[in-house]
């Protein structure tokens, strides 16, 4: 990818109908190792493992890169369905938000992609990792994986069938 010259045109990516700031800034990760691009994001397609990589080569796994290369082509992907649909049905999405608080302050890191979707250096901005799966809540977004209360249930149900 060739850097963006025009500073409207990488402004204007922040409100295309894919683009999110949150692949180049920051990672979810789970228990297990697990890591996705965002708490949002399709929890039975990881892109990377933290147990597994450094930090710079997981953000820059092959799924990782692809994402990136979507959202600058303004291309769907899927592990992002839970933002498309939600802004289907016209409520703000966790793309949005994060694309108004961080988007403008971190543009110049998109800027600095690498033809194949890598980035050279890694800036933390916003970081949500789950290190154990207690947790005294059973919400519905959430699963077994990232709560103590839903894997009692799990498993108290799983022995009576």
């Amino acid at each position: 990818m060739e850097p963006i010259q025009n500073s409207e045109a990488l402004k204007n990516l922040l409100n295309t109908d894919r683009f999110c700031i949150l692949p180049w800034i920051h990672f979810h990760a789970w228990p297990d190792g697990k890591t996705f691009p965002c708490c949002m994001s399709d929890s039975r397609k990881p892109v990377a493992n933290t147990n597994a990589e450094s930090i710079i080569k997981m953000m820059n796994s092959d799924d990782f890169k692809e994402l990136r290369l979507n959202m600058l082509s303004n291309k769907v992907s899927k592990i992002c369905h839970r933002c498309y649909d939600v802004e289907k049905l016209g409520t703000w999405s966790l793309r949005q938000s994060n694309n108004v608080q961080r988007g403008m302050k971190n543009l110049h890191i998109v800027n600095e992609t690498n033809p194949d979707g890598s980035i050279d250096n890694f800036i933390l901005k916003y970081l949500d990792i789950r290190f154990s799966n207690i947790c005294n809540f059973k919400c519905r977004s959430c699963g077994p994986s990232c709560s103590s209360q839903w894997a009692q249930e799990q498993y108290a149900w799983c022995r009576i069938s």
